[in-house]
């Protein structure tokens, strides 16, 4: 093997996969892809930046948003009675299974859910069930925007129905 024709890799301050040539570079980190680069922008912008202090390149690189309509179903009352533990008018109780949780860094920015979306009052983490218990203020967020922002940032939770 020619040692001489092996070059310094760049990681991506995010999720640790391989920077190309034309990677991404802000606040000087290097990111392989915008997504990395949003992630990191958005937990910047909510005073979340502790979330890299936990593991060297925490962060998941598959990051899609769901499609519109994907979660239109928890919008139907009848579902939400199957899902959540709780409900009233100012408070709502649902603990979704997250499997992609696999860090100290995944308990951290879960359990800080509530600085990214806003009418979160409180989330904890069960790591070894790899479930998170949510309450939440119906009127100021609903179910499926919850399961939505979990889903966008990476964690999108398996929701099966056939078993309520």
């Amino acid at each position: 093997m020619d040692r001489s024709k092996i070059s310094e890799r760049v990681l991506c301050y995010h999720c640790g996969d391989p920077c190309e040539k034309e990677h991404v570079q802000f606040e000087q980190h290097d990111f392989c892809c915008h997504g990395c680069k949003s992630v990191y922008e958005l937990l910047r912008s909510c005073d979340l930046d502790g979330y890299y202090e936990y593991a060297e390149n925490p962060g998941i690189k598959t990051l899609k948003a769901p499609s519109s309509e994907k979660f239109s179903f928890l919008d139907e009352e009848t579902i939400q009675r199957k899902i959540l533990s709780f409900k009233s008018e100012k408070l709502a109780k649902v603990t979704l299974r997250l499997p992609a949780m696999h860090c100290a860094s995944c308990i951290w920015l879960i359990e800080n859910f509530r600085k990214l979306v806003p009418g979160v009052i409180e989330s904890r983490v069960n790591f070894v069930k790899r479930e998170a218990a949510f309450t939440y203020e119906p009127d100021i967020v609903n179910l499926r925007r919850l399961v939505e922002q979990l889903a966008a940032i990476g964690y999108e939770p398996v929701l099966n129905l056939a078993s309520t």
